[in-house]
């Protein structure tokens, strides 16, 4: 299925953002986008995804994480949330996106089936185990949006967030993505790390060319 689009006015609605606070954010650059960006990737639409980072960031900071902490988690690891939106939207499988603050003052991230993480983390030794955790809550995100699309006349059937698990060029741009990770610093920090580098020209029409507009 295609990605779904919208209109910058659609994506505040689905988000439950004000122009005046996506104006703020810019500013203060805690604002977030899908794949690692601040901005969204198309030049004249949105895709659904990047208002899915937005409540993703926002999902970090209601939880008690700062803005700063919580953009920065979204960006940096935009390859493990995009992947459990992918399971649990094309596989209806029950994943979680998952961070924590370890004990030793270090970050960790990871998404993988809900079942998984307490056995994760109780074979984790006892230095490790984290002081805060903090999941989002992907179907419940994806719920919210699906009712605001209902009122203002999106039609989500015709396309979906994010592209399948498997697909070429997501797993691409993924592993891409996680070297450039691993280089950029050899203890990575997601609250201070480097600036991503931008999407190539290649990867931003590859995106465009399977997306759809959500308006009937």
């Amino acid at each position: 299925m295609p990605l779904l689009t919208a209109g910058l006015q659609e994506i505040l609605v689905l988000t439950g953002t004000s122009h005046t606070t996506l104006r703020s954010q810019r500013r203060r650059g805690t604002a977030v986008a899908a794949f690692g960006t601040s901005e969204p990737l198309l030049d004249t639409r949105w895709l659904l995804i990047d208002g899915l980072a937005m409540l993703i960031r926002d999902d970090l900071a209601r939880s008690g994480m700062s803005m700063q902490g919580a953009t920065m988690m979204t960006r940096a690891f935009w390859p493990e949330w995009t992947m459990a939106l992918a399971h649990i939207e094309h596989r209806d499988e029950p994943w979680l996106f998952t961070t924590a603050e370890l004990s030793d003052g270090k970050w960790w991230c990871a998404s993988g089936l809900a079942k998984q993480l307490p056995e994760f983390i109780e074979g984790m030794p006892l230095e490790k185990v984290p002081r805060r955790l903090f999941n989002v809550n992907i179907p419940q995100i994806m719920l919210d949006m699906e009712a605001r699309a209902e009122k203002i006349g999106l039609d989500l059937s015709r396309g979906s967030f994010s592209l399948r698990p498997d697909h070429e060029l997501v797993v691409s741009w993924m592993e891409e993505f996680r070297q450039w990770r691993r280089k950029s610093q050899e203890h990575f920090d997601p609250l201070h790390m480097k600036e991503p580098r931008p999407p190539s020209a290649k990867q931003r029409k590859a995106i465009e060319a399977i997306t759809c507009d959500a308006l009937r």
